[in-house]
């Protein structure tokens, strides 16, 4: 039988602080968290995905995740062809959701797509990914209008400094098929992946919260948080 109150706190074990996980106690956790934070059960799964697709890459998604759900869950955004357009910061998870749906149409990455201001952007990476695949072009991701990373599907080039986990930050996704850097990072293998323990235990406290029964709020959080209204 699955217990979710169970299943939130098991763990591969603890190691001087750490917390050993597997990519999937990675998954469950981060869409437990999602759940536990309020998100719906769509936008869950997604952070699910997301946090293991970082957790491959070797960056830091439990920081990314707390900060995006803890922190200011952003406002609505309206994606436009070039240039998306929001009344402020969006979430870096609701917008990597829709960067990924809206890849192949007039929306999506052309040229050179403004994303606009971004919470966390370090979650939109694994949708820059799942993009790059849909349009079969690698992509370059800017932060504050410096190149972090070239992503061709699961192929992750980062800049020299890494890619930054920024709180807030300009997001732009380029089409760079003439100047993606020839050496990419391939994804990590299956195995376990450790975490600070005091990380590990807020993503928990979260992921416990979704025992409590949907408010009308939290169901209203299963979409990408994309406004339709002009």
């Amino acid at each position: 039988m699955n217990d979710p109150t169970q299943l939130a706190s098991q763990s591969a074990g603890f190691d001087c602080g750490q917390v050993s996980l597997s990519l999937p106690e990675i998954g469950s956790l981060a869409s437990r968290a999602a759940r536990g934070a309020g998100f719906g059960w769509g936008l869950a799964e997604e952070a699910g995905m997301a946090a293991q697709w970082l957790a491959r890459a070797g960056l830091d998604w439990p920081t990314a995740f707390l900060s995006c759900l803890e922190g200011d869950k952003g406002v609505d955004f309206r994606p436009r062809p070039g240039a998306w357009e929001a009344d402020g910061p969006a979430c870096g998870l609701r917008i990597g959701v829709a960067l990924s749906d809206f890849a192949t149409l007039p929306e999506g990455p052309a040229r050179v797509l403004s994303l606009g201001k971004v919470l966390n952007a370090l979650l939109v990476v694994p949708f820059v990914s799942q993009a790059a695949l849909k349009v079969a072009t690698p992509l370059r991701l800017e932060m504050d209008g410096i190149p972090v990373a070239w992503i061709s599907g699961d192929a992750l080039v980062p800049a020299a400094g890494g890619i930054p986990v920024l709180p807030l930050c300009d997001l732009r996704v380029v089409r760079a098929a003439d100047n993606f850097p020839p050496a990419g990072r391939d994804p990590v293998g299956d195995q376990n992946f450790p975490i600070p323990a005091a990380l590990w235990g807020r993503l928990d406290r979260l992921a416990l919260g979704m025992t409590v029964p949907a408010t009308e709020q939290s169901l209203s959080g299963a979409g990408a948080g994309v406004s339709d209204n002009d």
